[in-house]
């Protein structure tokens, strides 16, 4: 499956969260940032062969966060880090 990064772009995303609001700026607390991930799930330009695959909402969503965790996992373990 082909993900069609090119077609939904950062500013795409941009325009999709935008209504989200927060106390503080860039930083969104846990239910603004999964009013983003849904909002950018519904926005998503899927291409036939992904709604044909990816056919409720929740795979869409899944499908999104191992895009998200692809690109972002050299990031993961220092984060956890610094948690612990």
């Amino acid at each position: 499956m082909v993900p069609p990064e090119e077609l939904y772009l950062e500013a795409d995303c941009n325009v999709s969260i935008e209504p989200v609001s927060s106390f503080d700026d860039n930083k969104l607390n846990y239910f603004d940032m999964l009013e983003c991930l849904l909002r950018v799930r519904r926005d998503y330009k899927w291409n036939a062969e992904q709604k044909a695959i990816l056919t409720s909402p929740s795979q869409q969503l899944e499908y999104l966060m191992q895009l998200l965790e692809k690109k972002f996992e050299n990031l993961i373990p220092q984060w956890l880090n610094e948690r612990r």
